[in-house]
C-alpha cells in the first residue's frame, strides 16, 4: 500500500525500509510463512502504531490465508489512520464479503470499483451484496459488468437473469439465461428458468408496471445457485 505524502505516521524512507524488511521475510525459507510475517509485522506495528506498510502487509496475509476475521480488523485499523487505496478497499470488501458483511462491501469497494472497471471479482462480490440485499436492478448491472470483465460462468448468468426477473426486466432476464445456456446446455435449472419467463413475456406486455417498480408474475423461477 502506498501513500501520498505528507502522512504524519510513516514518511517515504519508513516506507521504504519497512518494505525491505517485509520482503526479506516473506523470501525466507518457508516461503510467505503465515507465522514469521505476523510477527514481523506486529513487531514493526508495535514500534510505530501509525505504520501503514506493515498493517497493510499483515491485513492482506491474512486475506490471503483467509483469516476473516483478523484481516478485517487490520482493514478497519488502517481505515481510521488513511484514506485506503481503491485496490486496497478492493481487497478489504473481498473479506467483508465472506463475512457476509453485504452493506459494509457496497460501501467500502462501490467506488473503487468505479476506478477499476475491470476487476471482474469485485464487481462479483458487489452483484452477490446487492442481490443478498434485496436490491436486483443494482445487483444485475454489477453481474453483466463481472461476465464482461471475464466471469462467464454459467451460475453467473443464472444469477443474472434471477435479478432482472425481480427488477422487473424480462426481456433482459430472458437473455441473460439464454446466453447462460450457451455456457451449459446442459443446465435444468437455466432451461427452467427460460421456459418460465417465456410463459410470463404475454402478461408483462399486457401489464403496466406500478409506479416504474418491477412487475412480478405468479411465482418466481428457479433459484440460482448460492456461493
Amino acid at each position: 500500500m502506498s501513500h501520498p505524502e505528507p502522512y504524519e505516521g510513516e514518511s517515504r524512507l519508513e516506507q521504504l525500509r519497512y518494505s525491505i524488511i517485509l520482503a526479506v521475510n516473506m523470501l525466507i525459507s518457508p516461503i510467505h510463512s503465515l507465522e514469521r510475517m505476523e510477527a514481523t509485522c506486529k513487531r514493526l506495528i508495535a514500534k510505530n502504531p501509525k505504520a501503514l506498510t506493515p498493517r497493510s502487509f499483515l491485513a492482506d496475509t491474512y486475506r490471503i490465508y483467509e483469516k476473516n476475521e483478523a484481516a478485517c480488523f487490520e482493514y478497519e485499523e488502517l481505515c481510521k489512520l488513511a484514506s485506503l487505496p481503491a485496490l486496497d478497499r478492493i481487497r478489504f470488501a473481498e473479506v467483508l464479503f465472506r463475512l457476509r458483511n453485504f452493506a459494509r462491501v457496497v460501501e467500502v469497494s462501490e467506488e473503487a470499483v468505479a476506478e477499476h472497471p475491470n476487476e471482474k471479482n469485485a464487481n462479483w462480490y458487489l452483484a452477490m451484496s446487492f442481490m443478498e440485499l434485496g436490491l436486483y436492478d443494482r445487483a444485475a448491472r454489477y453481474f453483466q459488468r463481472s461476465i464482461t470483465a471475464g466471469n462467464r460462468r454459467y451460475e453467473d448468468y443464472w444469477r443474472l437473469g434471477f435479478c432482472w426477473v425481480k427488477a422487473g426486466s424480462f426481456e433482459e432476464a430472458l437473455r441473460a439465461y439464454k446466453e447462460g445456456l450457451i455456457v451449459n446446455p446442459g443446465s435444468v435449472g437455466l432451461k427452467e428458468s427460460v421456459a418460465w419467463v417465456e410463459s410470463k413475456l404475454p402478461q408483462v406486455f399486457e401489464v403496466k408496471c406500478p409506479a416504474g417498480g418491477p412487475i412480478h408474475g405468479n411465482g418466481t423461477p428457479p433459484q440460482p445457485p448460492s456461493w
